[in-house]
């Protein structure tokens, strides 16, 4: 069995700080389907949640909530005319 000398803790801890200091940034979009998406943050009252919740309950094929919303958002386009 070969013995090696324990790493410098020094250089380590350097590299990592190096690391954690660089930094980068936020990710502010995603591609899908070649699309570039956008992450939105919905407050709802519990109350319409929890509505939401029982109408999706009520679904034969269950599908998420995030999904449902999707489809309200699109649906309203279409109705609005884009």
């Amino acid at each position: 069995m070969a013995i090696s000398k324990k790493p410098l803790k020094k250089e380590k801890e350097s590299e990592i700080d190096s690391l954690i200091n660089k930094g980068g940034s936020v990710a502010l979009s995603d591609k899908k389907d070649g699309k570039a998406v956008v992450p939105i943050l919905l407050r709802l009252p519990l109350v319409d949640a929890t509505e939401i919740d029982i109408l999706l309950s009520k679904r034969r094929i269950k599908i998420p909530r995030h999904t449902w919303l999707l489809e309200a958002v699109y649906e309203k386009m279409e109705r609005e005319g884009k």
